[in-house]
């Protein structure tokens, strides 16, 4: 599973994968550069999982933005709606990987 990026408002740092010391053996991710620290999870790819699936997520609430930005401020109409076209296919693959990183977070 590829581990994305720190979702944080203008960071993009790269995430670190630690493990918590103890019984509990819980595993989390932190950005190497502004310190975020993602969900504990029992297990590394829950963790990843976790983390992607919040990097999905906003991904895909932007994506919305730029597609009501799109229509709604657009001078031309046939522009506006290729563009769409091509930001939908992407909110679409966006849904479909926070979907999947969802699962994967919940041990499904």
């Amino acid at each position: 599973m590829k581990l994305e990026k720190c979702y944080q408002p203008g960071c993009g740092g790269e995430m670190k994968h630690y493990k918590l010391n103890g019984d509990t053996g819980l595993h989390y991710l932190q950005c190497e550069n502004c310190g975020y620290c993602g969900p504990n999870m029992d297990t590394e790819p829950q963790a990843i999982a976790a983390h992607n699936r919040g990097f999905y997520a906003i991904e895909l609430a932007m994506s919305f933005a730029k597609l009501t930005e799109m229509v709604m401020y657009s001078a031309d109409p046939i522009e506006a709606a290729d563009a769409y076209k091509t930001q939908a296919k992407k909110a679409q693959e966006l849904d479909r990987l926070f979907r999947s990183a969802d699962k994967a977070a919940r041990g499904e």
